[in-house]
């Protein structure tokens, strides 16, 4: 796995469930770990009117979540805010942007090593999928000599199929 550190951020279940359902490309992973946060705008927001029922509660939260993320080395989750002052909201997604982009970039590389890993045990075993067949038609595509011997006949063969409407297949049809 390419960060322990992910697991932090998101559950393994839910990499799982990406790698098992989405149509994914191994990307690159981002350079360096996982950036440090910095909560001190949100902290530092005065909360004002009826943005008293939800800053204050989130600022508090927020507070607990971070230092169970000091203290531990377990799983945290951050605290939804429901509140939807602008200011506030701008301030919030400024603060959290930098370790979303990182959490994004990981786990879309996490859940594309899943799936790989998951189709190749169920080539090894005999049990492809109509997808699994439509992804390796897709990569016979890519080669340099097959692709450009065969692409439009294995169009033809596949387009006929019932489940065309795949995200695999028009990645395949627009080929």
């Amino acid at each position: 796995m390419k960060s322990p550190r992910l697991l932090r951020h998101v559950q393994a279940r839910a990499l799982m469930e990406i790698g098992r359902r989405a149509d994914l490309e191994p990307g690159s992973p981002p350079v360096g770990k996982c950036p440090d946060y910095d909560f001190s705008a949100i902290h530092r927001f005065s909360a004002k009117g009826a943005t008293l029922q939800t800053v204050p509660p989130y600022q508090k939260e927020l507070k607990r979540a971070e230092q169970r993320w000091r203290d531990t080395q377990d799983f945290v989750r951050w605290p939804i805010c429901f509140s939807k002052a602008k200011d506030f909201v701008r301030i919030k997604r400024e603060a959290f942007a930098p370790v979303r982009r990182w959490i994004d970039q990981v786990a879309l590389c996490v859940a594309a090593e899943v799936q790989r890993d998951y189709r190749e045990f169920r080539i090894e075993r005999g049990l492809l999928t109509y997808d699994d067949q439509i992804a390796l038609a897709l990569e016979l595509t890519k080669h340099p000599k097959i692709g450009a011997k065969f692409g439009k006949n294995l169009f033809v063969s596949f387009s006929t199929k019932p489940r065309h409407r795949s995200t695999t297949v028009f990645a395949f049809c627009s080929n």
